[in-house]
């Protein structure tokens, strides 16, 4: 299947629902992965340290984040140990969450993904080189079509 069956959200949709939820801010982009185009929007939202969290009890902290609506990229369905690079950016960029298209449907998930199949992509903020097993992870370049 391609990105076209389940483009049902422009980055604009996705950027006004992000923008909804408080404390976050969205602006709408365009992302090409391989063959395929994402709409989506890249957001930041302050966030606070989980309870079990050994920072528990810090200040909030800013996470910044891609939402793609549309199929898991194909580079990662055949290797989740795949980092992704703007074009002529310095940050890696890892798949780090997805739902499938029952997310839209599922009561329980439906407003955490209302566009069902989407991804969030999130940047390295730690300079990651290589996965657990000390193996270095495939780079694939991507590009941002438009905003």
């Amino acid at each position: 299947m391609t990105n076209e069956t389940f483009q049902l959200a422009s980055g604009a949709d996705v950027a006004g629902w992000l923008n909804s939820i408080e404390r976050t801010s969205a602006a709408p982009v365009l992302v090409r992965i391989g063959r395929e185009t994402y709409p989506g929007a890249i957001y930041s939202q302050e966030r606070h340290w989980a309870p079990y969290s050994w920072r528990a009890g810090e200040g909030p902290y800013m996470q910044t984040a891609l939402y793609l609506v549309g199929d898991l990229p194909a580079s990662f369905k055949r290797s989740r140990k795949v980092a992704y690079r703007f074009e002529h950016g310095r940050r890696r960029w890892f798949v780090g969450s997805w739902a499938d298209e029952r997310a839209a449907e599922d009561e329980r998930t439906s407003a955490y993904h209302p566009f069902g199949r989407a991804f969030q992509m999130f940047p390295d903020e730690h300079g990651v080189t290589v996965d657990d097993d000390g193996r270095p992870y495939d780079e694939r370049t991507i590009r941002l079509e438009r905003c």
